[in-house]
């Protein structure tokens, strides 16, 4: 099985052509850590933790620089076996199910006409989902989508769809009365480890004047996704969902399984005459993945932001959706932090999930949905 940490190996078995690729898009700085183990920690790590001493004398990393936007990520297989808080479970999952069932029993977003703000636009209303106001928006072009369902992980491929709907019908009518808001995206929060407020399902829409940080850094380069792709393509990253969509396990992932869908082919959709075509197809490939992520990873909580094109120009420029998993969820019990100050002052994320074994995993769980 193919690991994160023997990356630099893979790279320099490549073609010449993919070598400078993946060189022109990514630096990496392998490591060694050799440690001493007193002889009362190598027992407790081995019978309570089940961790090898010798495999702890002797540790490698690896730390992936991306040359443009700046994204940093340091790796080390060992990590992800450290005593940190469960979660995932049957128990805690039934024990989870039931929490949010309950948690009906007083939910605002559950009786949305009468509980949630809205602006002097009107809502825009689907089966699957309906437009709000943020009570306290933190952009002046900021709204709130709330699903119909109350239960953020019953996500059908309709209400999917329904819910992408509502959004680029929002951001579209957001533009006609704010020429500016040229960058539309939507954001999905889901359960209080990734910022969620609410259980209810719910995710936040911008239609922004300026793209974010993250984009710009793209931008400035011409052709970063298609290098982006291709690097991931050459090192076995990379799946092909659709015509349109791209999957891939992210080399510097924000946070754990970090997951994107890139959209590189200018498809013709456009915003104001067939969004239907841009929701429909972006639902098939998006739906596929939470499905993988619900199911063969049982994550729980997580983010979801939706990058879509901008509004003039749209088909030449991509579409990207980046998945994160923000760790275990069980109620009553404190879920350690998942960010240190290497990714709040640093700059850095500390990631213990393997991006090769990620897409191994999908590629079993994607065989097996075909059958």
């Amino acid at each position: 099985m193919r690991c994160i940490v023997n990356v630099t190996d893979y790279v320099k078995n490549l073609t010449e052509r993919e070598k400078r690729t993946v060189r022109r898009m990514y630096d990496f700085d392998a490591f060694r850590a050799h440690l001493e183990i007193p002889s009362a920690l190598a027992k407790k790590a081995r019978e309570e933790y089940g961790l090898d001493p010798a495999e702890l004398c002797d540790q490698r990393g690896v730390r992936i620089r991306d040359r443009y936007t700046f994204d940093e990520t340091l790796f080390n297989e060992t990590r992800s076996r450290r005593p940190l808080a469960g979660g995932r479970s049957g128990k805690d999952i039934q024990s989870l199910k039931a929490y949010i069932r309950n948690s009906k029993k007083h939910c605002d977003f559950c009786r949305p006409g009468e509980l949630t703000a809205y602006r002097q636009l009107p809502r825009i209303e689907r089966a699957g989902a309906v437009s709000a106001a943020n009570l306290c928006p933190y952009d002046r072009n900021h709204g709130v989508l709330v699903f119909r369902r109350h239960d953020p992980h019953r996500i059908s491929r309709p209400q999917l769809e329904d819910i992408l709907r509502v959004a680029v019908d929002w951001c579209k009518q957001l533009r006609k009365e704010d020429r500016l808001a040229r960058w539309p995206s939507l954001g999905w929060n889901c359960l209080w480890p990734a910022g969620a407020s609410q259980v209810h399902g719910h995710a936040h829409m911008l239609a922004l004047h300026q793209p974010s940080p993250w984009q710009r850094a793209a931008i400035r380069r011409r052709g970063y996704w298609r290098d982006w792709v291709a690097a991931h393509q050459a090192l076995g990253l990379c799946r092909r969902l659709s015509r349109d969509y791209w999957l891939a396990a992210c080399l510097t992932p924000a946070k754990e399984k970090e997951l994107r869908l890139v959209r590189l082919r200018p498809s013709g959709e456009d915003w104001f005459k067939r969004p239907q075509v841009l929701c429909s197809r972006l639902a098939d490939s998006l739906h596929l993945v939470l499905r993988f992520f619900l199911g063969q990873l049982r994550v729980r909580s997580f983010n979801v932001a939706v990058f879509f094109s901008p509004f003039e120009n749209a088909g030449a420029w991509p579409l990207i959706v980046r998945l994160l998993d923000r760790g275990a969820v069980t109620p009553g019990k404190v879920k350690p932090n998942d960010m240190g100050i290497l990714e709040t002052l640093f700059g850095a994320s500390v990631v213990s999930s393997d991006p090769f074994k990620l897409v191994e995993k999908f590629d079993r769980f994607r065989a097996k949905a075909k059958k």
